[in-house]
């Protein structure tokens, strides 16, 4: 299933990275210049329940595989985020929204990169949930560029939603930098 997991957020990921450049949204119509694959594990405090209610989100993404072509690098990457969730529900979690979340993403060469803002879209997909975000990096390696993240998380995670409420969704992530 994790398998299953990986290559569905794989394909969404280059699926939708591939439409943003043929509409000229990304910085540089080239192919990604760095691909990375992991885990993603966010969690919510309070859970996430039925009702809406503010909702302080804790997310981070491991990526234990990264490879880049120019310049040729091979490393690994974690990626972290903490911030308010307003109007947060079960059914909140689907749609697109739009946010001034800052993420930043520490590469394991020392070097980081910020990206806020941007775009999330959340898809109920044969039996997963998958969350895609494109935004522009807005500070350090790579400023200027676009950063696509795409995390998928199996529906079954958001079964507590109806009971005692959601504090956590772990699942696989990609991260794209165009």
């Amino acid at each position: 299933m994790i398998q299953l997991l990986s290559l569905l957020s794989t394909f969404i990921s280059r699926l939708i990275a591939g439409m943003l450049l043929m509409l000229g949204l990304c910085a540089s119509a080239q192919a990604a210049l760095v691909t990375c694959t992991g885990s993603a594990a966010d969690s919510y405090t309070p859970g996430i329940t039925q009702t809406a209610q503010t909702v302080q989100v804790d997310t981070t993404s491991t990526y234990s595989q990264c490879t880049s072509l120019l310049p040729l690098w091979n490393g690994s990457a974690v990626s972290h985020a903490n911030f308010p969730f307003a109007g947060a529900s079960c059914l909140s979690l689907l749609g697109v929204s739009t946010g001034t979340m800052a993420k930043t993403i520490n590469w394991s060469d020392g070097t980081s990169s910020t990206w806020s803002g941007g775009t999330s879209t959340v898809n109920a997909v044969e039996g997963s949930t998958v969350i895609v975000r494109v935004a522009p990096i807005t500070d350090g390696r790579y400023l200027g560029r676009s950063v696509v993240e795409t995390k998928v998380y199996l529906n079954t995670d958001l079964n507590a939603c109806s009971t005692s409420g959601m504090s956590s969704l772990n699942g696989t992530a990609e991260l794209l930098i165009l």
